[in-house]
């Protein structure tokens, strides 16, 4: 899939753009929505019934805090996208403190395999990506 044709399903989905304002907004230092819902959207458009945001497992937000390497601060950046947007399922992680878990957990040995495209929240309020 070429660049123009990812930024075009993306537009072209209001659940995903306002999943990335709800990013931005955050106020997470350097935040950007893991893959896995992008592969949902690319796979629902192309080769489905279309993207439904109700089959969303989760939405991975990785973020860049190396002031605060504690569990507690994963939490917290959780809980602030719930507020802003209850219904996606969102999970955040600081990754400045995955070396303090990266051994400990089974999930984090997957991360890699599952392909590490990002895509970065959108330049201005609830502004599609140019």
């Amino acid at each position: 899939m070429r660049e123009d044709e990812l930024r075009d399903l993306v537009r072209r989905s209001p659940w995903l753009v306002r999943a990335l304002g709800v990013v931005r907004d955050s106020g997470l230092p350097d935040a950007w929505i893991g893959a896995g819902a992008i592969r949902d959207l690319v796979w629902g458009e192309r080769y489905g019934d279309g993207f439904d945001p109700a089959g969303v497992r989760d939405v991975d937000v990785v973020f860049l805090d190396g002031a605060d390497l504690s569990r507690d601060n994963d939490d917290r950046a959780t809980r602030r996208l719930v507020a802003a947007w209850p219904d996606p399922p969102w999970e955040a992680k600081n990754q400045a403190a995955v070396h303090t878990w990266y051994r400990r957990s089974s999930a984090a040995v997957r991360w890699p395999r599952c392909g590490p495209s990002l895509t970065r929240s959108p330049p201005g309020p609830s502004t599609p990506p140019q």
